[in-house]
C-alpha cells in the first residue's frame, strides 16, 4: 500500500498501449538487501506479443465493483468514508459497490479469514458489473513468487467467470512513503507479469509517482501508515484521471 507524484505511465493509454503491451513490464531480477529500493528494469520483449488492452467503453452510470484492501476500505481517513473509493463513484458516474478488507489480497484471506479477492468475488451477484477494479495485493508480499501468481491468476479467472460481460482494471499497491522493496517488487513484477498476459488496463500508482519520498508529510496518516483524508484526496483524483485516460473519448452533444 503505497503512493506517489503525477508523473503519468501509461500503460492502457492509446499509442503507448501498443507498444508497452509487447512488453513484459518487469522489475529488477536482482534480490537486493534489506532497506534498499528497486528500481524498474528496462522491458523485456515477450516471444508473442500479448494483444493490447481496449479502452474502457462503458454504459452511462455503469456497475462497478472494487474489490480491495485497507485501501478502499479507507483506513487511514476520519471518517473512513472520506477513503478515495467513496470519493469515485460521483465524479466518473459510476453505480459503485464496495468491498474494502484490510489485510487481505489476492493470496491472504484477511487476519478473521475475512476472504482473499477470489473467494469474496463469489458473494457478489453474478454477471452485475459492468467493470470490476481489483485494488491492491500489498498484503500478499510475503508469500512465496509462485503462491502470489497462482492466486492472482485464480482471481483474473473468477472475474472471467462471475462476470463474463464486465471490464477489468487492475490498480496496482501504492508506496506510500514513495520506497519499494524486495517484496514489493516480488509483489509488482507478478502483476506486471499477469496483466501483460491478460492484456489487461492498469493503474500503476508506483510508477506514475502518486507519493514520493520526502512528499507532503499532510498526505500520509502516520499513526496508522495509511493516507489521511488529504492523501486519500489526492488518490481520488488522480484514480478519477486515469480511468478517463483509459476511456473511450465520446463525443459532445
Amino acid at each position: 500500500m503505497t503512493r506517489g507524484t503525477t508523473k503519468r505511465r501509461a500503460r492502457g493509454r492509446p499509442g503507448v498501449v501498443a507498444a508497452l503491451a509487447a512488453l513484459v513490464v518487469g522489475l529488477t531480477a536482482g534480490v537486493p538487501g534489506p532497506g534498499t529500493d528497486v528500481a524498474w528494469a528496462a522491458p523485456t520483449p515477450t516471444a508473442v506479443a500479448p494483444k493490447p488492452p481496449a479502452l474502457l467503453d462503458l454504459p452511462a452510470q455503469p456497475r462497478v465493483l472494487i474489490v480491495g484492501d485497507s485501501y478502499t476500505e479507507g483506513w487511514g481517513a476520519d471518517p473512513e468514508t472520506e477513503g478515495f473509493a467513496f470519493k469515485v463513484a460521483a465524479p466518473l458516474g459510476w453505480r459503485l459497490t464496495r468491498d474494502g478488507i484490510g489485510a487481505t489480497g489476492y493470496r491472504k484471506p484477511g487476519a478473521h479469514q475475512e476472504g482473499t479477492y477470489a473467494q469474496r468475488l463469489w458473494r457478489h451477484p453474478a454477471d452485475a458489473y459492468d467493470l470490476v477494479v481489483l485494488q491492491g495485493g500489498s498484503n500478499d508480499e510475503k508469500y512465496a513468487e509462485a503462491d502470489i501468481s497462482a492466486a492472482v491468476e485464480l482471481t483474473l479467472r473468477t472475474v472471467r467467470q462471475r462476470y463474463p460481460s464486465a471490464r477489468l482494471v487492475v490498480m496496482e499497491p501504492i508506496a506510500l512513503y514513495g520506497s519499494v522493496y524486495p517484496n514489493r517488487a516480488k509483489l509488482m513484477r507478478v502483476l506486471a507479469t499477469s496483466t501483460s498476459q491478460h492484456s489487461l488496463l492498469v493503474i500503476d500508482p508506483v510508477a506514475e509517482e502518486w507519493f514520493v519520498k520526502g512528499g507532503d508529510p499532510a498526505l500520509v496518516n502516520h499513526a496508522k501508515g495509511h493516507p489521511s483524508n488529504a492523501g486519500y484526496a489526492r488518490i481520488a483524483d488522480l484514480f478519477v484521471r486515469d480511468v478517463r485516460a483509459l476511456s473511450v473519448v465520446r463525443p459532445a452533444r
